[in-house]
């Protein structure tokens, strides 16, 4: 089952993403900061795709050379990313088409913050995990995520406690009101994972992505 949600543009009193301008690929890395104890390096980047396995790929200043002491770029200067601290319904799972389809209109073509944890930097493979920011007002995608019921945190994430506390907050918003995933009794098993046999029908499917676009338009969302 497919559920087609709506290109996304974002109300003025939340965020606005119009008026970004191209970030200047030849820029110096902003310099690191200490949160909860991890040191955090902040990157400016425009992301250019989200693919189908909701891997963001952001281009990046500094084009074929490394950031910093660490992060590889492709030679078109992408680093490819995945979104830190949460767990996202896959494409086979309930509303994990709407996850991705509003995830890719809030993001791709879009200038945003990325975040990542200074000891990331070690870490050799291609995809790293980070927090994204995006508009004027810097909303963490994440927690536009959470609080819309289309991810749950993912306590097991070497990055969770740098954030842990606004995190669960979203997350507790989004269960107490049985939005998104939280609307389906038994997807999310008790430890907090996605059942992956868990199965629904289409017109609950498609009942709950006309919810979560309702509580977006609530939160200041404009949906065209």
């Amino acid at each position: 089952v497919t559920v087609k949600l709506s290109k996304i543009s974002i109300g003025l009193t939340v965020l606005l993403l119009t008026a970004c301008t191209a970030p200047n690929y030849s820029e110096p890395v902003a310099p690191t900061k200490i949160v909860d104890g991890t040191e955090i390096l902040t990157i400016n980047g425009n992301v250019i795709e989200v693919t189908e396995d909701n891997v963001i790929r952001v281009r990046v200043p500094r084009k074929g050379d490394y950031i910093e002491n660490g992060i590889k770029i492709n030679k078109d200067g992408v680093i490819e990313v995945a979104l830190a601290a949460i767990e996202v319904p896959t494409k086979d799972m309930p509303l994990g088409d709407v996850m991705h389809e509003t995830t890719t209109a809030l993001l791709e073509g879009q200038d945003i913050t990325l975040e990542v944890a200074q000891e990331e930097l070690s870490n050799t493979a291609e995809l790293i995990e980070g927090y994204i920011y995006v508009g004027e007002e810097s909303k963490r995608i994440q927690d536009i995520l959470l609080e819309n019921g289309m991810a749950i945190v993912d306590k097991a994430s070497p990055y969770y406690d740098v954030y842990s506390k606004e995190l669960e907050r979203f997350e507790t918003a989004a269960k107490n009101d049985q939005l998104g995933v939280w609307a389906f009794e038994g997807f999310i098993t008790l430890s907090n994972e996605f059942d992956e046999t868990f199965t629904t029908i289409a017109h609950d499917l498609e009942k709950q992505a006309d919810v979560i676009q309702q509580k977006m338009k609530e939160n200041g969302w404009t949906l065209q």
